[in-house]
C-alpha cells in the first residue's frame, strides 16, 4: 500500500511540475523585423520544362538524391513542354531518358535539355 502511495505521489509531482510556466518566449512585433524589401516569401517556383528528344520513350525528372519530381512518355514531335512548381532549394535536377542521366541546372526558372543534340 506505502508503495502505491509514493507511486501517485510521484505522478501528482510530475503532472504538477509539468505545469509550471517556467519558459517565458519572447513575443516580437512583425513591425519590428528587419527584412529586406526584395524578400520573397515564396518557398516554391514555377519552372518552365521544355525537353526533346528523338524517340518516344519514358522520360523521368528526379532531385539530386533521387526522388521523383514528374515522368511522362517523351514525344519526338511534341517533346515535352509543361510547368512544374518546385521547391526553391532544388537548383538541379536529373533528367533520365534512354538509359542516360543527365544532370541539368536550373536557370531562371526554366528547364530545357534536348537529347537530340546529346548524341
Amino acid at each position: 500500500m506505502r508503495k502505491l502511495a509514493i507511486v501517485l505521489m510521484s505522478l501528482v509531482l510530475v503532472v504538477l511540475a509539468a505545469c509550471s510556466e517556467k519558459e517565458n518566449l519572447t513575443q516580437v512585433n512583425i513591425q519590428e523585423l528587419d527584412v529586406p524589401q526584395d524578400f520573397n516569401y515564396n518557398m516554391n517556383s514555377q519552372i518552365s520544362v521544355d525537353i526533346q528528344g528523338p524517340y518516344r520513350l519514358p522520360l523521368s525528372i528526379t532531385t539530386v538524391d533521387g526522388n521523383l519530381l514528374f515522368r511522362a512518355y517523351l514525344i519526338p514531335e511534341q517533346g515535352i513542354s509543361t510547368r512544374l512548381s518546385l521547391p526553391t532549394s532544388i537548383k538541379k535536377v536529373v533528367l533520365h531518358y534512354r538509359g542516360l542521366e543527365k544532370t541539368v541546372s536550373i536557370t531562371q526558372n526554366t528547364l530545357s535539355y534536348s537529347f537530340s543534340n546529346a548524341e
